[in-house]
């Protein structure tokens, strides 16, 4: 009876060139194919028994599995084999003040949009996609409370990436600087603080305003400064001394 072996991808696809061998109840070698195009190899077997198949791809798990072929009533029997990829993603997933996010989706398409992979971050913001065949794809995270984002990836045959991801929330602060007279204050220093860290940093515009985006739900602080001292030396005469200009700047 003749064998017919197709490899197919673990989503279904054939597997070209991959070595498939056949090897008898005695583990002796009897055969060795590389699969064509279609993922097909083909075995020819002067009688019946019980075989064993190994299949082996770069990039690839390896795969074994035993086969019976049987003098009749089948000329030919077809066999099937999946093989999983052995490339993986993982990392950690992190909002904008550096802390992981729990729960996040994150999500591996190929570059025809299927989805390849897909899991949930754990408590450490973590996650790990494995067993992948995609080389050429996008991560896709949706975090809550939070906008969703895309990353181009590109995963070797058998390579181990990782990629963290910070996501940003969808929240806005916003508000003005202003004297107790009400003047809008420009190029005032404001920032942001979380539980008493400074999580962001900008300046007043020439109207006065500022706006920190992609905040992800929760108390801050906002603190506005004005410029530091200056200061500059002088000797005063008799008449009108005009002193050196003072230059007033932040420090960063």
């Amino acid at each position: 009876p003749a064998l017919r072996v197709t490899v197919r991808r673990a989503d279904g696809r054939p597997l070209p060139a991959a070595t498939v061998t056949l090897l008898d109840s005695a583990g002796r070698q009897l055969s060795r194919a590389e699969s064509d195009g279609n993922g097909v190899s083909e075995f020819l077997s002067a009688s019946g028994g019980e075989f064993l198949l190994v299949v082996r791809h770069e990039g690839y798990l390896p795969q074994a599995r035993t086969v019976l072929l049987q003098q009749q009533p089948a000329p030919t029997v077809e066999v099937e084999v999946l093989v999983p990829g052995a490339a993986r993603l993982s990392g950690v997933v992190t909002n904008a003040t550096g802390r992981p996010v729990e729960g996040a989706l994150v999500t591996l398409t190929g570059v025809d949009g299927a989805v390849a992979a897909s899991t949930r971050t754990d408590a450490e913001g973590a996650y790990d996609l494995v067993d992948l065949t995609v080389e050429d794809g996008t991560l896709a995270v949706f975090a809550p409370s939070g906008r969703p984002i895309a990353i181009p990836v590109t995963i070797p045959p058998g390579g181990k990436v990782r990629q963290d991801v910070e996501v940003r929330g969808s929240g806005v602060v916003s508000g003005t600087a202003q004297t107790p007279e009400g003047w809008l204050i420009a190029d005032a220093r404001v920032s942001l603080h979380a539980d008493g860290v400074e999580v962001a940093v900008t300046r007043t515009d020439a109207d006065g305003a500022y706006s920190f985006p992609g905040l992800d739900t929760g108390n801050y602080t906002v603190v506005a400064v004005g410029y530091p001292p200056s200061q500059t030396e002088v000797v005063a005469g008799n008449g009108e001394t005009t002193a050196e200009p003072l230059t007033l700047a932040h420090d960063d």
